[in-house]
């Protein structure tokens, strides 16, 4: 089963985690990727 992420957006629809995301450096990006790929995945089982 995979899981489907939704980001919070404001009443006016900002998306302030997204915008976050974006703000990162290219190898950080790929990082947060990477672990909500696998939180798709696997869902709250998910270890470091």
């Amino acid at each position: 089963m995979e899981y489907e992420i939704k980001f919070y957006k404001t009443t006016n629809g900002r998306a302030p985690v997204e915008d976050f995301i974006k703000s990162l450096q290219k190898k950080e990006i790929a990082k947060v990727l990477r672990d909500l790929d696998l939180l798709k995945e696997i869902g709250t089982e998910v270890q470091s």
